[in-house]
């Protein structure tokens, strides 16, 4: 028998663990509240001053803040128990935008003042995934991990799918109530985070061959509280140093940023090819939720696949995928619906592949170094992905959509080979032969 697994517990131990539960709705909150936001910025900045060229800065100024944020969030949340960096997420994103309402409502025309809100709670948002990731590494047993994977996939998807209609729907209405509403998202899900009880009941369940007691007291110690004697700088080169250290995560970092390059830049370079050929932004619109349509069903089956196969083969076989998908689309294109099709179940694999990449580093990395290790891993995973933007738009203005196609999928076709070729990749293991460290 696992020791992970008691005999005792539940056949859905995700289910019965309250504490994965609050925090898995409290990240669903904040990331629906994320995704209903480029309607809500782009609707704003244009409401006070008319200019889609404003609108994009203030875009851009959110998007280099979540990256920059993005590199130090996980170290911060290293430094405080990651419930208390989730209550700071979620209070500062509602305190922000309750000021962006008032700042509306007063008839305000600062553009300077609105964007130092909106990347203030851009920063703060960072904190969400680490401390997410946390919170599973410390109270998830390493055979659930997929599946708690799953969820997350399933959930970001969600919010992608339809954060943009229900901010537009809403916004119809009212901006007032638009920016309310979003505020009032990041309320609730600082109502719902974990309590710090909850938390240490299922860190003690997971490390020991008993269910979490429904009613036990806990001291404060087990709330894994750091003690934080290093500075920030040194903390944020350790989860460098680890990084570095382990060769499969550096092969994971490699793979996952080239593929990330192919991935930005195709969508773009079929938007842009779709829009040039006199497609609505309602078809446009249809095709990117395509494939999130191809995520959310992929995210039903995580849990179903760990169980069964190696991380090393549902990488290959998800990196394949998408690289037989793309490289597809170079020759399809010029046909919609074919398209879409293809990128539907391009999108089936993914959550597969992102699910055995964190279940590998949660099982794998002591939970004290969890946060900053994310974050030292997503600087090269996103390093490319701003080139990719660059790279969509001036290529298709000078190749055309089938050759800027063909260029980024040969890059898909690059991170399989480094999948197939690199040693640390291939050995992966199923899930449940995994030794977790936190255990």
């Amino acid at each position: 028998m696992n020791p992970n697994t008691p005999a005792s517990a539940p056949k859905n131990p995700l289910r019965a663990n309250t504490a994965f539960q609050r925090t898995a709705a409290a990240l669903a909150l904040n990331q629906l509240s994320d995704a209903m936001s480029l309607i809500t910025i782009t609707f704003m900045v244009i409401a006070m001053n008319g200019s889609p060229e404003l609108a994009s800065l203030v875009l851009f100024c959110c998007s280099f803040t979540a990256i920059t944020a993005g590199i130090i969030s996980g170290t911060i949340v290293d430094r405080m128990t990651p419930r208390r960096a989730l209550i700071l997420s979620c209070a500062t994103q509602t305190l922000g935008w309750v000021g962006v309402l008032a700042l509306s409502m007063s008839g305000s025309r600062s553009i300077v003042v609105l964007t130092l809100i909106l990347v203030l709670l851009t920063a703060a948002s960072q904190l969400d995934y680490p401390s997410e990731q946390k919170i599973i590494a410390a109270t998830v047993p390493v055979t659930d991990l997929g599946r708690a994977s799953a969820i997350g996939q399933a959930r970001e998807s969600a919010a992608s799918l339809f954060g943009a209609p229900i901010a537009g729907f809403i916004a119809g209405i009212s901006l007032h109530l638009l920016l309310a509403a979003q505020g009032l998202l990041n309320l609730v899900a600082l109502a719902v985070v974990p309590s710090r009880r909850s938390i240490d009941q299922y860190r003690k369940a997971k490390n020991s061959d008993n269910p979490a007691p429904g009613g036990s007291t806990v001291s404060a110690t087990d709330s894994a509280a750091p003690e934080t004697t290093s500075g920030i700088l040194a903390d944020f080169k350790d989860g460098w140093r680890r990084v570095l250290a382990d060769k499969t995560l550096l092969a994971i970092a490699a793979v996952t940023g080239i593929a990330n390059f192919a991935t930005t830049g195709i969508p773009l370079t079929l938007i842009y090819y779709y829009q040039s050929a006199g497609f609505s932004a309602l078809w446009v619109g249809v095709l990117m939720g395509a494939f999130g349509a191809g995520v959310l069903t992929g995210s039903t089956l995580v849990g179903f696949l760990t169980d069964r196969l190696a991380l090393s083969t549902l990488g290959i076989c998800a990196v394949g995928t998408i690289a037989a998908g793309q490289l597809a689309a170079v020759f399809i294109h010029p046909t919609f619906w074919a398209t879409a099709v293809v990128f539907t179940l391009a999108g089936v694999p993914l959550p597969a592949f992102n699910a055995s990449i964190m279940a590998y580093v949660n099982a794998t990395t002591d939970e004290a170094a969890i946060g900053r290790v994310h974050s030292a891993l997503g600087v090269p995973v996103m390093a490319l992905m701003p080139a990719a933007t660059l790279a969509a738009g001036v290529l298709f203005g000078a190749w055309g959509a089938g050759t800027t196609l063909l260029f980024f999928a040969v890059f898909m076709m690059l991170s399989l080979v480094l999948m197939l070729v690199q040693p640390g990749l291939r050995a992966l293991p199923k899930l449940s032969e995994l030794e977790d460290v936190n255990s």
